[in-house]
């Protein structure tokens, strides 16, 4: 169940309702993108509302909507607001159905206590049913589009981090909903108080960055900027808010800032280590999953081929992945893929599937690295990855790459869909 608001009204002029939508964005310092009959406004992460123009003769129905439970009740006010405004400079009320009721009773207390805490009650509820079993790969809130943060025995992941089950039920048991509320939601209070710079940092901690330098990309520079920012913007408002300070510093040297003095900071302990791209993580690949460092930043090659990277140096690491689907029958290995006189492969059985690789020694203009080169086979599907790197003592980690891929039974597969490339994009 999701908590939000939607609306709808009919319009003659799209482009002056564009302005519109423009002009309160800019004043309001928001995020905002459009194409031609969609709109887009970010107020923080994971806060986003949604609006569509369809064409009803000589009119356009404009729509929109606003999911609200992941942010918190302060969001779903300020969103309201927002409404409220561009109502009021379109000279024209909408037909607007609100979750809450807060857009008629203008309640805030009762809005988050009886929604987003009640919301947040029943997650725990759930929780509490698995309290005592053994899992590892828990998640609440999760965007299961993207990729799966490696397990982790006893605990449950959401976008806000790693929280062990049964210490989280306990805790809420003797505490109630309210402190793991304001810890949970990125905008639980009314205003964007330490709170609210506070989680939006942990949250881009968490999921988003790749803790890598800034000079890797323009996406690792806008993410480490952006938390640094919400996290000094969080100290200089409150010192007794807690801050995970090794965190903030070792995000200084990657974006080579000078820290703040964080002497009398109250400082945020975490069980597991913050951000799930520090370790492994799973991508899904047409009907295989791969195991890859969560550091590698994805990109689509004008070849068409689907690159991961680290960027590191002097050590590097990349891989390389595109898929085929047999349009009848089960797909087999193809050759002579490995190259003449390479070295016997390896096989191996993955999941529903099977991989076969070999790992040998390369040159390009007079540059010697290593190069894995594999085959994965899985129902109608054929799988082509090549890894690279320049230090042979990372050959056990090119093993333990072939090793993880996981084959997945399904239904068959029409076309192959491939991961979206991230933009940098302004993180408000």
């Amino acid at each position: 169940m999701s908590i939000g608001f939607s609306f709808e009204t009919s319009v003659h002029d799209k482009k002056q309702v564009k302005q519109i939508l423009s002009e309160l964005c800019k004043e309001r310092e928001l995020g905002y993108d459009e194409d031609e009959n969609n709109s887009g406004i970010h107020f923080c992460p994971l806060g986003n509302l949604y609006v569509e123009f369809i064409q009803d003769g000589d009119e356009w129905i404009f729509k929109g909507d606003c999911q609200t439970n992941l942010v918190g009740a302060g969001f779903h006010k300020y969103a309201i607001e927002f409404i409220d405004a561009f109502q009021e400079r379109l000279g024209k009320h909408m037909l607007i159905e609100d979750d809450t009721e807060y857009e008629g009773r203008r309640d805030f207390e009762r809005m988050r206590k009886d929604h987003f805490y009640s919301w947040l009650q029943n997650i725990i509820e759930i929780c509490h049913d698995y309290a005592g079993g053994d899992y590892s790969n828990l998640s609440i809130c999760w965007d299961m589009n993207q990729y799966q943060p490696a397990g982790c025995e006893g605990c449950v992941l959401s976008p806000f981090g790693r929280f062990n089950i049964k210490e989280l039920v306990s805790r809420v048991a003797q505490e109630g909903i309210g402190s793991f509320a304001q810890e949970f939601f990125i905008w639980n209070n009314e205003e964007q108080d330490a709170y609210f710079y506070r989680n939006c940092a942990m949250h881009l901690m968490w999921e988003k960055c790749y803790y890598m330098p800034s000079s890797r990309s323009d996406e690792d520079a806008i993410l480490n900027t952006s938390i640094l920012d919400y996290l000094e913007r969080a100290m200089t408002m409150s010192h007794e808010i807690p801050i995970p300070i090794k965190d903030y510093e070792y995000l200084c040297r990657l974006d080579e800032r000078t820290p703040m003095d964080t002497s009398k900071q109250a400082v945020y302990y975490s069980e597991t280590p913050i951000g799930y791209r520090k370790g492994w993580v799973t991508i899904h690949f047409g009907k295989i999953d791969i195991d890859m460092p969560g550091n590698f930043r994805y990109e689509r090659e004008a070849d068409g081929n689907n690159l991961w990277y680290d960027g590191a140096y002097p050590d590097w690491k990349n891989m390389r992945v595109s898929g085929y689907l047999m349009n009848e029958g089960d797909a087999d290995f193809v050759g002579p893929v490995f190259g003449e006189g390479s070295e016997p492969y390896t096989e191996i059985i993955c999941g529903e599937g099977r991989c076969r690789y070999v790992i040998h020694e390369a040159e390009e203009d007079g540059e010697k690295y290593f190069m894995g080169i594999g085959q994965i086979i899985c129902q109608n599907g054929l799988y082509l990855m090549t890894l690279c790197f320049n230090n042979e003592e990372d050959k056990p980690w090119a093993e333990e790459v072939f090793s993880r891929i996981k084959g997945k039974k399904q239904e068959k597969v029409e076309e192959m869909t491939y991961p979206e490339e991230k933009k940098p994009e302004i993180l408000n």
